[in-house]
Formats: structure tokens, sequence, C-alpha cells
């Protein structure tokens, strides 16, 4: 499992040093502008604060990401658990061997993406191979990016008729505009408060569909500390 951010000490002359930050590889991608947003680390982190302390020392639990980016949640979540089943299974080679091929699951939302999870989660994006942190008979191991396509009737022509039997996503896509509005109904661990809004909207740009998303939360610990998240980005597609 990928480690997260740590410092370096650099001998910079005769009795001088200088300390470095090694940042978090997950808190950079997250960083970067791209048409899929992977979660930060911290928002990870937060995210998971939410659940009982209990779920990490049960060893028959399962843990899914059906949409996937980066493996920032999947990551969290295996260091916890390797944590909290110490007790369970003292061997880390064995914890480790049962957490990421019993436990973990996830579906990368493109080839790339799943690369990604797999090299955050496994170390390696082939978990087939002698660097992978266990080993898998297949390079996706449990982290696959699966390629789904629409189900449409058709009428006599052959062409799509109604909505997709699968997702029910329409023949044509309506442009359309919705905002919500982000609140925490129960707080447990470091997080007692979260609001925010998030915004989606598709238009038709002539060429292509225009889409943009838009998000603004504020987090809140028990120490009174709030941290605020905020990503706006469009993308189009033809």
């Amino acid at each position: 499992m990928t480690k997260t951010a740590d410092t370096k000490t650099t001998k910079v002359g005769i009795g001088t040093t200088r300390a470095h930050h090694i940042p978090d590889i997950l808190d950079v991608i997250a960083a970067l502008s791209s048409d899929a947003i992977p979660t930060p680390p911290v928002l990870a982190r937060a995210l998971l604060d939410l659940l009982p302390a209990d779920v990490w020392s049960n060893p028959d639990y399962r843990w899914l990401d059906p949409a996937t980016k980066s493996g920032s949640i999947l990551r969290e979540v295996a260091r916890r658990l390797m944590e909290g089943l110490a007790e369970w299974e003292p061997d880390p080679q064995k914890r480790s061997e049962h957490i990421l091929k019993n436990m973990l699951f996830g579906v990368g939302i493109t080839q790339v993406h799943g690369e990604m999870t797999r090299r955050s989660v496994y170390v390696s994006r082939d978990a087939s191979s002698d660097f992978s942190a266990v080993h898998f008979d297949t390079a996706d191991g449990n982290l696959p990016f699966l390629q789904a396509e629409h189900d449409y009737p058709t009428n006599r022509e052959g062409k799509a008729s109604g909505p997709c039997r699968i997702c029910g996503a329409p023949v044509r896509l309506a442009a359309h505009r919705a905002l919500y509005r982000l609140t925490l109904a129960n707080g447990r661990g470091q997080v007692i408060g979260a609001s925010g809004t998030m915004g989606y909207e598709v238009t038709d740009a002539c060429a292509g569909w225009k889409v943009r998303q838009r998000l603004d939360l504020t987090l809140t610990n028990t120490e009174g500390q709030t941290v605020r998240m905020v990503s706006d980005y469009a993308t189009l597609e033809a």
C-alpha cells in the first residue's frame, strides 16, 4: 500500500540540514485539472471517520468502491484494516493477504483509473506481477475496469426507441441543471459538521455536450477547525 505524506532531512552544508516535505502522490493527483476528480486523501479520511470504530476489526466485511479513480478511499480502508485486524491476525503478511484478496473490491471508471487504483492499493498496476503486495492470478486483481454498453430497445428500423433497459439513460441526453445542498445528518469520529453545495449542469454546445460540476464543501472537526474544499471543472464531449 502506498505511503502517505512524509518528510526527509537533507544535509545542505557543514552542520546545516533542511527538512523536505514529501507530498502524498494522491494529493497531487487530486489537485490536477481533469474531467474526473479523484477523492483527495483528506476527504477520504474524513468520510471514513464517520463510520463506527468496530468496522475496522471485522474480518468478514466486504468493501466496494464502484467508481474508483485514484484509489484514495480503498487505500485508507486498507490502512485502517491493517491496524484494526492486528489482534485477529498478528502476521502482517497474512493479514494483508486477507484484506486485499477477500475484503477490498473496486471498479475503475476507466482503464487508466483502474491502473492508478491498483498502484495505490497493490503497489503495482499489475496484480499478477512480482511487484504486487499480494499475488493475483490476473493483472486486474479485485480492481478491474469493466466496459459497459447501454442496452436500448429498438424499433422495426433497428433504431433505439426507449431508455436503456439497464440504467434508464435516455436515447438523447436532455440539457439540465441541478443544485444540491449538502449537510451532515449525523457526525461520528473526528468530523462533527459538514455543509456545502454541489452544482451539476449539462448543456448542448452544438459540437458536443458541455458538463460543468462545482463542489463547495466545509468540514468541521471536534476541535472546531474547519477545512474547505472547492472544485470547479468543465468538460466538452463531442
